[in-house]
């Protein structure tokens, strides 16, 4: 990967996108041009050729020829083949990624179904990411360059846990009883990697903090613990003194 401008992922449903907004002008134009009734005089003569036709619910319009008749026209039709491209375009674009034009489904999806649909998405939105952690990394490192510092730690990485499930019950006993049980794989860091990744432990959190809250808190405990056994003692020995 390099900082090279490379064909956007997107540019399809961009392309897709202008040729919607096009066409939905066209919709719109045709719609207001055509849609705005429109007077029709049919067999009147002015008597008068300065003499101005107005029309309104205050105005009226007369006329000495039999014949005349007056009318407002104006197109019925709502202009189904644009309004067909405009669908067209909605449903490819809900395709290549815009699902928040295409219709949901009814009915319940299964969690596992949903997931399935959803990695094609998270495909091409993982490798944005990804371009862009290293495009930033790359800028960065150049700027502390520039100011004479050291770039080594320099290091951008964007969240690519795009579909952000919360840790069921059900999997959160199962990961701690592999992890009491020793299983290969369960050590405290992959542990407390999988309960950050399940929304258990804030992200921002390190396994050497929480262990000293672990300490901390059993130190506690502890204490209680021993405090409430030395009163009870104590009220033992006053008892049998008595």
């Amino acid at each position: 990967m390099t900082v090279e401008v490379d064909t956007p992922p997107l540019i399809d449903l961009v392309d897709v996108n202008l040729s919607h907004y096009r066409t939905g002008a066209d919709y719109a134009h045709g719609c207001h041009f055509s849609g705005l009734p429109t007077l029709f005089l049919a067999g009147l003569k002015m008597e008068n050729p300065d003499e101005q036709i107005y029309i309104g619910s205050e105005k009226a319009i007369v006329t000495s020829n039999e014949n005349a008749k007056a009318s407002f026209i104006e197109v019925n039709g709502d202009f189904p083949a644009l309004k067909e491209k405009l669908d067209r375009a909605e449903k490819q674009m809900a395709i290549l990624g815009a699902r928040m034009l295409e219709p949901q489904i009814k009915g319940v999806e299964a969690a596992d179904t949903a997931a399935i649909h959803r990695k094609g998405e998270e495909s091409t939105l993982s490798s944005i990411a990804q371009a862009i952690s290293f495009a930033s990394t790359q800028a960065l490192k150049w700027f502390t360059e520039w100011a004479g510092a050291d770039p080594a730690n320099v290091k951008v990485e964007l969240n690519r846990n795009f579909s952000a499930v919360p840790m069921t019950p059900t999997m959160l006993a199962a990961l701690l009883s592999g992890w009491q049980q020793g299983a290969p794989g369960f050590s405290d860091q992959s542990l407390f990697d999988l309960l950050k990744i399940g929304e258990i432990v804030k992200e921002d959190a390190t396994l050497e903090e929480e262990q000293a809250r672990i300490a901390e808190r059993q130190q506690e405990i502890a204490d209680l613990n021993a405090a409430s056994m030395a009163a009870q003692q104590g009220q033992q020995d006053q008892q049998g003194g008595a």
